[in-house]
């Protein structure tokens, strides 16, 4: 338990999160049903639901935790820090998803119940883009989403399905493709903890001394 509250005060959860979720339920309020016109380079135009941006306070703030961290004692460490990281990022995603299910059902409004599913790819999306990128994977939320507006939607004025934010409530290939992506994104965060079991070996090899060397 001790070594529980090190990490989640070294990834500055205990204030980061509240005004995390915070943000985004009060986003999720005020919006509503809200549109505004942005062009789009395949269909001319049209009208964008604001709710689509919801995700960005949650996929930004678990950027933040994420990226406070301890590297020396991490990395020496023998707490599963990766672990840790991994289920804290599972539950800000389910708890983004009760929240817009709550609010949505509460407010009448199907847009924040897509949040949930909106939210669960684009903490994915960034994940993934983070094991490459780095911190500037914070931006790839935001890269998405103006790509999903230029040329996600289709002369008739429907979006197409690789946007998965842009599909309606019932799209189950938007829901299925928004697990896969969190599970990619998670798994990339659990990455390091896959491979510790292999220090110790490599760390014994290296501690041999060339007497013991020349002995075997």
């Amino acid at each position: 338990m001790t070594g529980m509250k090190w990490w989640f005060k070294a990834r500055r959860g205990h204030t980061l999160l509240p005004l995390t979720l915070t943000v985004f339920l009060l986003f999720v309020i005020v919006v509503r049903n809200s549109v505004i016109g942005l062009p789009s380079l395949l269909s001319g135009g049209g009208d964008v639901v604001l709710m689509t941006f919801a995700p960005i306070p949650v996929t930004s703030g678990l950027m933040a935790v994420l990226d406070s961290r301890l590297d020396a004692p991490e990395t020496s460490g023998i707490r599963p820090v990766a672990v840790l990281d991994s289920l804290l990022v599972l539950a800000v995603a389910g708890l983004a998803a009760l929240i817009g299910l709550i609010a949505g059902t509460a407010l009448g409004q199907p847009d924040a119940i897509i949040t949930g599913r909106n939210t669960a790819f684009l903490v994915g999306l960034t994940l993934c883009v983070r094991a490459v990128a780095g911190p500037a994977a914070v931006m790839a939320p935001v890269g998405w989403l103006m790509l999903v507006i230029l040329v996600g939607v289709g002369p008739d004025g429907d979006p197409y399905p690789w946007t998965v934010v842009r599909p309606p409530l019932d799209s189950w290939p938007a829901a299925v493709a928004a697990v896969l992506v969190l599970a990619a994104g998670t798994a990339a965060v659990l990455r390091p903890a896959l491979r510790r079991p292999r220090r110790p070996a490599a760390s014994h090899a290296r501690s041999r001394s060339p007497r013991s060397l020349r002995k075997t």
